[in-house]
């Protein structure tokens, strides 16, 4: 999927060996935190899929209030044929070292977003899942699976957030266009709500 060693270049933290640090992910997470700050309301339950680092995650839920539940996800899968595939076991590692003490985050999973089948299915009952720089690289299988998945877990009204350089049709899974804001780096995000 994404996050994968040749596309987003991680340096070790000079304090931990734990901690992965992505400079695209640190550059952007201020403008999505805006954007999230602007759409996504308390209480609620936010899955964010594909979280790297876990950078993202630890700066959104320190920033958004304390109701909001946060659930981070990884898969250790390629981005490509190309690509090499990423060890989970340090992305999780990573994740946790950066929500170490985050009350409001739960601990990370394995979800392989092209799936038919997510972890959180039965369980559900989520007001947003937020996605950044996935679906313009990854197989379009995984963007069939995120609107798929994104469907059978959002509340109604729920939306899904979706940052990267693209445009996507998401109506055939409950889902209408609420808005678009430009980024940074020719990218956009886009805010869908579910229909019903």
């Amino acid at each position: 999927m994404r996050r994968v060693a040749d596309l987003f270049f991680y340096v070790m933290n000079s304090m931990s060996s734990v901690k992965k640090f992505a400079p695209a992910a640190d550059r952007n997470k201020d403008p999505i935190l805006n954007v999230l700050q602007k759409h996504v309301t308390s209480p609620g339950k936010v899955l964010e899929v594909s979280s790297g680092s876990g950078q993202h995650i630890a700066h959104f839920a320190n920033k958004m209030p304390r109701s909001l539940i946060w659930q981070p996800s990884e898969y250790a899968g390629n981005a490509s044929p190309t690509s090499s595939i990423h060890p989970l076991q340090e992305v999780m590692e990573s994740i946790k070292s950066y929500t170490e003490g985050m009350e409001n985050v739960l601990p990370p999973f394995e979800l392989d977003a092209s799936s038919s089948s997510w972890p959180v299915d039965q369980t559900g009952g989520f007001t947003c899942v937020l996605v950044s720089n996935l679906t313009h690289i990854a197989p379009f299988d995984v963007t069939q699976g995120l609107l798929n998945g994104a469907g059978r877990i959002l509340t109604c009204g729920g939306l899904l957030m979706i940052y990267g350089p693209f445009k996507d049709l998401a109506s055939k899974n409950g889902f209408v266009e609420k808005e678009i804001h430009d980024m940074p780096a020719n990218n956009y995000m886009l805010v869908f709500e579910k229909s019903a």
